[in-house]
């Protein structure tokens, strides 16, 4: 499972200084790193990813009825949160499947997404990420295993057909020039099968069904708050595999009651903990949300299937070194998940 995690760091205020409100609305660009101007040092980190293809819940494939009924579900989330009764379609969502800054553009990288194999690779001509069905139609070799030739299309390592970012074949070497063969490269049966992408935030999504593209392109990927584009703040991003289920990861990033002792001195404290009484101020098929009273102030969002936002928010007093003035600080630590259901 491909765990991407990201994290502003804290802000110090001056004197009489005091934020009214933090904003949760979406960003389309990617989250900078700028120098934190309330800070003297800063620090950025970087990991990669051990690999892209880890264990989790099985997840069954759906039966030609169920495809059907998937027509009258809802898609987006701003729709799912005005209906109670809507049901909830595991496809028919974007999924996160790497950092972009993680993807080599020069070689086909592989991925498992809701128990299926997918290739993930760099149109040249385009430069766009592309997603293919991790199988020649051939003879169902990996294409994952194969390499970007040299006019730029995947080539599978098997037999050599080569694929642009449509899926449609472009060349099989042993093909002659002429007659049946010839005719084969523009089957139909040729073409490899490939799924919707986007690139959004720095991270690549791919919406896993291949007959989806029309709802893919009316519906919008969980975004990260406004708050990763502050210049103000610093950010963390991580990207790694987690050698666990969905379902435990999901749970884990629910319960804020483990901070203070799991991630104590880094995002809590023990000498802290304490009832946290949450309310619940909205769900559905498409997640929940709610938060608690006090100080500090802990809000969560979760938004199905793969993202989920926790929000502390805590005003404390400091006094400087150099002087008997006591400035307040004003601390705020966002860490949003957002993480792939795959499957081996």
């Amino acid at each position: 499972m491909a765990f991407l995690l990201y994290g502003p760091a804290t802000r110090v205020a001056p004197t009489g200084f005091f934020p009214t409100s933090t904003s949760t609305s979406t960003s389309s660009s990617h989250p900078s790193k700028p120098i934190n101007p309330f800070f003297r040092t800063t620090r950025s980190l970087k990991f990669s990813p051990l690999k892209l293809k880890v264990a989790a819940p099985p997840t069954q494939p759906l039966t030609s009825d169920q495809s059907e009924k998937r027509e009258g579900e809802v898609v987006g989330v701003e729709d799912e949160r005005t209906s109670s009764s809507s049901k909830f379609s595991w496809r028919d969502h974007w999924y996160p499947v790497s950092l972009i800054e993680d993807l080599d553009p020069n070689r086909p990288t592989p991925f498992q997404l809701l128990g299926r194999d997918i290739v993930l690779w760099k149109d040249k001509s385009t430069a766009e990420w592309v997603a293919f069905d991790d199988k020649c139609p051939h003879r169902l070799a990996p294409l994952s295993e194969g390499r970007i030739d040299e006019n730029g299309y995947l080539q599978c390592s098997y037999h050599g057909w080569s694929f642009d970012k449509c899926g449609s074949c472009k060349r099989i070497p042993h093909a002659s020039s002429e007659g049946p063969e010839a005719r084969a490269v523009g089957s139909p049966r040729a073409c490899a099968t490939s799924f919707p992408t986007m690139v959004s935030q720095g991270l690549l999504f791919v919406w896993p069904d291949e007959n989806g593209r029309e709802r893919a392109s009316a519906t919008k990927p969980p975004m990260l708050p406004d708050d990763f584009d502050n210049p103000e703040f610093s950010t963390v991003t991580i990207q790694r595999d987690l050698f666990y289920g969905y379902d435990t990861l999901m749970e884990n990033v629910s319960d804020p009651s483990h901070i203070d002792f799991a991630h104590h001195k880094v995002t809590g404290r023990r000498d802290r903990a304490k009832p946290l009484t949450f309310k619940l101020e909205s769900s559905g098929p498409w997640g929940f949300a709610g938060a608690n009273d006090g100080n500090p102030r802990i809000s969560a969002e979760f938004v199905a299937p793969c993202y989920y936002m926790n929000k502390h928010s805590m005003v404390v007093k400091s006094h400087w070194c150099c002087s008997t003035k006591t400035s307040r600080i004003f601390r705020n630590i966002l860490v949003s998940v957002i993480c792939d259901v795959s499957n081996s």
